[in-house]
């Protein structure tokens, strides 16, 4: 939670590259970090701890950058009762979305879990949802680069008219990334399957088609 304030600040400044470097950061180090504790035989503990560990040093360095750089101080000293409620109602529609969201996409997971015994069929089910999730956060991503610019436009009491074109143009850039994603595996998919998780499972393209 501490960590998505200082994030949050970095990217209303509009400091992509330093918000993306520092996620693309916590990637490549908790890849290295857990093959490296897993190969000195630290357990499958070692896997909470390293990322406990890259959240502790992503905190410390949006906090600094934060505010040193951006010179955003938090205060702690004022309690707005008023803000906090409007917070714990968003926090707990977000939490009810955040469930319904899990059920949704792990149920089929669960449901052949439970009736199909070949592990291979989960999978390739499996591998399927992944790449699935992918797809979608690949095209989630583009609307994140436009928020701060929205938030503008709404604190400028920008009118109906305004807030649709902008949103037009994220929307474009969705549609061409999601098409071209689309029509890219529509081609190549059956050999990236093979290759990735091998010949076997090539029932998989249809599936995430």
């Amino acid at each position: 939670m501490l960590t998505d304030v200082f994030s949050g600040c970095i990217i209303g400044h509009e400091k992509y590259v330093l918000s993306s470097g520092i996620q693309l950061f916590k990637t490549i180090f908790k890849l290295i970090l857990i093959v490296s504790f897993l190969k000195s035989g630290f357990g499958i503990v070692s896997v909470a701890f390293v990322d406990l560990l890259l959240s502790l040093s992503i905190l410390l360095i949006s906090g600094l950058f934060t505010i040193f750089k951006l010179k955003e101080k938090p205060y702690l000293h004022h309690f707005d009762k008023q803000q906090m409620i409007e917070i714990v109602l968003f926090g707990s529609a977000l939490l009810l979305q955040a469930f319904v969201n899990q059920v949704n996409n792990n149920v089929d997971t669960m449901i052949l879990g439970v009736y199909i015994e070949e592990k291979s069929i989960i999978t390739m089910y499996s591998s399927a949802l992944t790449i699935y999730a992918i797809y979608n956060s690949l095209i989630s991503v583009v609307t994140s680069y436009f928020l701060p610019n929205a938030t503008k436009l709404i604190m400028n009491k920008a009118s109906g008219r305004q807030l649709t074109d902008f949103i037009i143009k994220p929307g474009r850039y969705q549609a061409m990334i999601a098409v071209a994603c689309i029509c890219g595996f529509a081609l190549c998919g059956k050999d990236f399957i093979c290759i990735w998780i091998g010949e076997k499972y090539i029932d998989a393209y249809t599936i995430i088609l």
